[in-house]
């Protein structure tokens, strides 16, 4: 089971240390060159997104998530300041139907674009948790959907943890709406087989 611990470690994360990770591999970004998205309006994306997709880069083993209702709520601290957001999961823990939350601040690169979309996020007790995390796709408005992808790289080992994660706008989606956001998800190198979907049902 891709565990609720996870969750909150690639919070922008998104992602997950439950998954299995690859000692001293470097995130897929590095040699994929992943294309950011162009244009991100960084005020316009911030806002509640409810996370119903998520797959691993490990083929053949990503585990099951065993949380639900995952939604990341982003914001500007700072209104004049889209250079420094913050980001706050709240999930509820399948095994125990706790519900946790958990808030990180992220750095954006820069606000000229694609670098707008390229987010750094360090967290851990002494910042140990090197986060990178690309915004790869966005309707026009930023009203409706996107797919994001997360890599975090744990030390002093280097462990990787890396996922693509599609979220909306809304907890329930129509079926076409999911099938487009998973094809988008496989175009970037993120097998069918290795994604799951995430409960949003009964949800407050």
């Amino acid at each position: 089971m891709l565990n609720t611990k996870g969750l909150t470690v690639l919070v922008l994360v998104a992602v997950l240390g439950g998954i299995n990770a690859q000692n001293g591999s470097p995130c897929h970004a590095s040699f994929f060159q992943f294309t950011p998205r162009h244009n991100l309006n960084i005020s316009s994306y911030m806002g509640d997104w409810y996370i119903h997709e998520v797959a691993g880069s490990h083929i053949g083993n990503f585990p099951e998530p065993d949380w639900k209702c995952a939604k990341r709520h982003l914001h500007l601290p700072n209104e004049t300041d889209i250079l420094h957001l913050e980001s706050t999961d709240t999930f509820v823990n399948i095994t125990d139907g706790v519900t946790v939350a958990e808030s990180k601040l992220v750095s954006v690169n820069n606000t000229r674009s694609p670098f707008s979309a390229m987010w750094r996020l360090n967290s851990g007790a002494e910042g140990e948790i090197d986060t990178q995390v690309i915004v790869l796709f966005a309707d026009l408005d930023f009203a409706h959907w996107t797919v994001v992808y997360s890599c975090s790289i744990l030390g002093p080992d280097a462990y990787r943890y890396e996922v693509v994660y599609a979220m909306t706008r809304a907890r329930a989606i129509p079926p076409e709406l999911r099938q487009y956001l998973k094809a988008l998800m496989v175009g970037q190198g993120f097998r069918i087989g290795d994604h799951w979907p995430v409960d949003q049902a009964n949800c407050d």
